[in-house]
Parts: C-alpha cells; structure tokens; sequence
C-alpha cells in the first residue's frame, strides 16, 4: 500500500509540473505572439502616418503654406531625425554650374526587434510598381512628387522620408523687355525642397511638424533653347537629361526654386 501510495504521489507531482511547464511554454508562446502583433500594428500605422506626412510636407512646402502636423503614438517604435542623413552632398548642375548643393536631412523610422526584415519597398509615390527603378529617380516632371518614403533593414525595419529629388517643369514662353527690346524665352522652373531637421523632443505620443520657411528663387538665362541638367551625389553621376523648349525662342529661362521647410517636434 506503502508503494501504491508513494507511486500515486510521484505521478501527480510528475503530472503537475508537466502542466506547469505547458502552461509556461504556452504563456511564453501567447505573450511573444501578442507582443509581435503590437509592434507589427504600430509600425504599420507608423509607416501610414509617415506616408501621409510626406504628402503633407509637399503641400507645405509648394501649395498652401503654413504648418501641418501629425501626432506618433510611439511605445514600440522609434522616430529619428537624422540630419545630413548622406555621406556625401548632392549637386545639381546646369550645363556644368552648380545650382543646387545640399545635404538632406531625413526622419526615419524603426520598428521594434521582434519584426521581420522587410523586402525593399517605396511607399511614397503610391502604387509604384518597380521600387528599385522608383528609387533610383532623382529628376521628376509635372505632378510627379517630390518627397520620397521607402523601407528598407538596417538592424531593423525601417522608414525613411527624405526630399532629394528634383522636379523639372516646362512653363512655356515668356516675353521680357531688355533695353527696350523684347525677347521670348523658354521658361523652365526647377523645384527642390530643403528639408531640414529643427527642434525634437518627446516620448510616447509626438507630434512631428511640418513648417514653411519660405522660399529661394533665382534666375538663370542661357542663349540656347536647350539645356542639360545633371544630378550628382558627391562625384558620381546618378541621372542626366537634356530639356528641349521652342527652338523660335530667343534663350531660355531657368527659375530655380528651393522651398524652405523644417519638421520637428516643438511648437
């Protein structure tokens, strides 16, 4: 009986750590997934935020002015506002003068370590369908953005908004009168906006926001109607185009346009 009874008990102590060992694995299993779904869940609407800032930003910087701003609930993720987020300048030349020099600033974001690394991908522009060829643009026309959000590794997954592109618009033929002569030119406007990084501060929810600070405009005039424009980082070449205006012109006018505009946390 003595036997029976000591085997009954070396059971139910067998019996209950085995419970006890599920009942860890299994609360260690619920807590890890329901932890990876929290951070999965606030990088995605992270991500969705930065997507619509980079609208906003635009808007700021060319359309209607002002401040615009959008408030991160940040417990899992982290926002970082890199300044001159390049190793090297980038440089935009007009047949060979420089016009535009600058290092871009860039608001990154990064997900928390639980998450996966992500395959590269451009979120903004929206509904791009090669991200490599997207990314790789640095000249854009008409109505084609000039900010540029996209996800990539690096030690986690992350977002990063940058404005480094350009845009090249045809504006048509002007008439300006010099030294009582009238003179046609081909106009053309090139558009870069100087984000830069200004107060940050805060933890948990943070409003990130976007102000105009105006706007640097100068004028370029060339004999020909035609011009080439190269876009260097440091000194490789990443892109070159050649712009075509009427050929009955007299020359061309460039107007370079460099829209001022800095995001940070404090009011």
């Amino acid at each position: 009986m003595r036997n029976k009874g000591f085997s009954v008990t070396l059971t139910t102590v067998i019996l209950t750590g085995v419970l006890l060992t599920v009942l860890g694995v299994s609360l260690f299993i619920s807590n890890t997934v329901i932890e990876y779904h929290i951070q999965a869940t606030e990088y995605e609407n992270a991500q969705n935020l930065i997507t619509y800032l980079a609208d906003a930003v635009e808007q700021v910087a060319l359309g209607t002015g002002g401040a615009r701003y959008v408030r991160f609930s940040l417990r899992r993720c982290r926002l970082d506002f890199i300044r001159n987020y390049f190793e090297n300048d980038i440089i935009v030349k007009l047949d060979g003068q420089v016009i535009i020099q600058d290092n871009p600033d860039g608001l990154v974001l990064r997900g928390g370590n639980m998450l996966t690394a992500p395959p590269f991908n451009v979120l903004y522009p929206e509904g791009v369908t090669n991200p490599q060829e997207e990314f790789e643009r640095y000249i854009v026309y008409a109505g084609e953005p000039l900010t540029l959000v996209y996800e990539t590794y690096q030690e986690a997954p992350t977002t990063v908004l940058m404005c480094r592109r350009i845009r090249v618009n045809y504006l048509g033929i002007y008439s300006v009168l010099e030294n009582s002569t009238l003179k046609h030119y081909n106009v053309f406007e090139i558009v870069y906006i100087n984000l830069t990084i200004g107060r940050t501060g805060g933890v948990g929810t943070v409003p990130v926001i976007a102000r105009n600070k105006g706007a640097n405009l100068t004028n370029y005039y060339l004999d020909a109607n035609s011009f080439t424009l190269s876009y260097w980082i440091g000194s490789e070449l990443k892109q070159q185009v050649t712009m075509q205006g009427d050929v009955s012109a007299d020359g061309t006018m460039v107007v370079v346009r460099i829209a001022n505009l800095e995001i940070g946390t404090v009011g």
